[in-house]
């Protein structure tokens, strides 16, 4: 569809003057470049993820230990956004691979006897990016703490958990306010 067809067929719910803009933004070299550059990168996605919408930080924090309430390691948050909960597959077989080859080096020791930390496990399983996680994506970093150069940790913003601590209380309080209106309505 050309620029003038696209800009005739607004949809009943978009203004034409708004339209004409969204038309001509989508039309412009600049976006048409970083539309391109978008595309060829998702083209070169090995292993996609199940997340849906739900950030990797939420994913995390409803995956913490329901007793102790200790965050999954990034090695199980790989897991979990990468396999079917439902039917325990994997979104694609690479995915049970890079997993299987974690697992194995957590379950090794190095050879002066100590243990790999999960995020350098990460790192060499997936290889790094400057100031991103491969697999974990953007809330999640590779840092090394000031104590020692040598070991890493993931560092995942404590707001980003504030609030989705905060949205769970609100969702259950709206759950309680819809009881409350079914009720209402019933007598």
């Amino acid at each position: 569809m050309s620029h003038e067809e696209a800009a005739l067929s607004a949809p009943p719910h978009v203004t034409d003057d708004d339209w004409r803009i969204l038309c001509d933004r989508f039309s412009s070299d600049s976006f048409q470049k970083r539309s391109k550059i978008n595309f060829d990168n998702k083209g070169k996605l090995e292993v996609n993820h199940v997340a849906s919408s739900k950030s990797f930080v939420e994913i995390r924090h409803n995956m913490r230990d329901s007793v102790t309430g200790q965050e999954s390691g990034p090695v199980d948050l790989y897991k979990g956004t990468h396999c079917r909960q439902a039917t325990g597959s994997w979104v694609h077989p690479r995915a049970g691979e890079i997993w299987a080859a974690m697992d194995t080096l957590r379950n090794q020791s190095t050879p002066d006897g100590t243990q790999r930390s999960e995020p350098e496990i990460l790192s060499e399983v997936l290889g790094t990016r400057s100031g991103y996680v491969c697999g974990l994506g953007h809330g999640a970093k590779l840092m090394a703490p000031a104590r020692a150069a040598s070991t890493r940790s993931i560092v995942v913003g404590e707001s980003a958990t504030r609030r989705v601590d905060i949205a769970e209380k609100e969702v259950q309080q709206l759950r309680v306010v819809v009881h409350d209106i079914r009720e209402q309505l019933e007598r």
